[in-house]
């Protein structure tokens, strides 16, 4: 039986986690077993919200309290990678997995031992840092990354411009959604409904929507907006930010801000389009769910087009061209996506990319 270490940022209710959940059930499915370490864990609610579903499909969880986003981070990751190196020695893993590119560089340049180094890229790797001497350290751990047994991207964004992978070690692995509705029947409803799911931050960018959606008010003024998300703990303040917006344009009897949990199901029967304005994204998931549910979506042009099923529009991040897609298209006549991808494929191709590593490793 083989065995592997998990090195996430921590257990949210996430795109990451969430990723790396199905990521684990399909390394059981494999006759692994896995060890969890969340590196970033600080509010117990939150950053654990996912920890039964992990400890449901790993053997053992480790905790660290580490921020990851900090500039001392940034310049001194050593106590980190401390931990990570007494976990692999402690463990005697076989196959090593994350997806902090830093982390993944340390384990390939220190090569310890027969340990298989696979690196999942979940984002757009390409975000260049102000600081002049980050961009040269992260050209290096670039370089470092290469090294690695495998290269997974969840979509085509999710690997470098500027540093060349192997063709044999580059794989592309979309996520599934856990949550879909093929079979879901719309309100009967004449009014438009927008949503928007996600956490509240910057990056999310719900601000356009409320002035994107002050705009679609003075066309359609009976349109409500309904906003689903947990509030960002790195943003705690960005929500407040919001909800005045919302005040000071006197929308606030038209838009919703419901649970974090609100019952998808019930959200995607209401809605008429999803919005999802983001700057920075690897493959949105709500995007997924959307589609899959038969609800057509506005998103950025940062948002890769593997992403699309169909049931997609990237535009400009201008409120104006957003207004335009929504007045020209007739939300209430029914779609379907192209097809569906599912848990199956998922699999699959986790199955290929494991045979791949270790199989190019036993005729070496």
């Amino acid at each position: 039986m083989k065995s592997c270490l998990v090195v996430i940022q921590n257990l949210t209710k996430s795109g990451s986690p969430q990723t790396f959940l199905h990521v684990i059930e399909a390394l059981k499915k494999e006759g692994f077993v896995v060890d969890t370490y969340a590196y970033s864990v600080f509010d117990n609610k939150a950053d654990l919200a996912m920890l039964k579903a992990y400890q449901d499909v790993c053997r053992n969880i480790y905790f660290n309290k580490i921020n990851g986003n900090s500039l001392l981070y940034r310049f001194f990751p050593f106590l980190l990678l401390s931990s990570i190196k007494k976990l692999i020695k402690k463990g005697q893993y076989d196959m090593f997995l994350t997806n902090n590119f830093y982390i993944s560089a340390y384990v390939a340049k220190k090569e310890y031992g027969k340990i298989k180094n696979i690196y999942y890229s979940l984002g757009n790797v390409n975000q260049k840092s102000k600081y002049w001497i980050f961009r040269r350290k992260d050209i290096y751990i670039k370089k470092l990354v290469t090294k690695v047994d495998a290269y997974i991207g969840i979509s085509n964004l999710a690997f470098f411009d500027d540093i060349e992978i192997p063709n044999n070690k580059k794989f592309v692995l979309m996520d599934y959604p856990n949550e879909c509705y093929p079979n879901i029947v719309k309100d009967n409803k004449q009014d438009l409904t927008i949503g928007q799911i996600g956490y509240f931050s910057q990056n999310k960018n719900q601000l356009f929507t409320i002035e994107l959606f002050n705009k679609v008010k003075q066309h359609f003024p009976n349109a409500t907006l309904l906003f689903v998300g947990y509030q960002s703990s790195d943003e705690p303040n960005y929500i407040e930010e919001v909800k005045k917006r919302v005040a000071d344009l006197g929308l606030s009897n038209s838009v919703s801000f419901l649970p974090p949990n609100y019952d998808k199901e019930a959200l995607f029967k209401q809605i008429d389009v999803l919005l999802l304005p983001s700057f920075l994204e690897g493959l949105p998931i709500s995007l997924m769910e959307a589609q899959f549910s038969n609800t057509p979506c506005i998103a950025s042009e940062f948002i890769s087009s593997d992403a699309d099923f169909g049931l997609l529009k990237r535009l400009p991040l201008n409120t104006d061209e957003w207004l335009k897609e929504i007045r020209n298209t007739d939300y209430k006549i029914p779609r379907r996506p192209k097809y569906i991808y599912t848990s199956e494929e998922f699999k699959k191709r986790i199955k290929h990319i494991i045979d791949y590593v270790f199989k190019s490793s036993s005729q070496s």
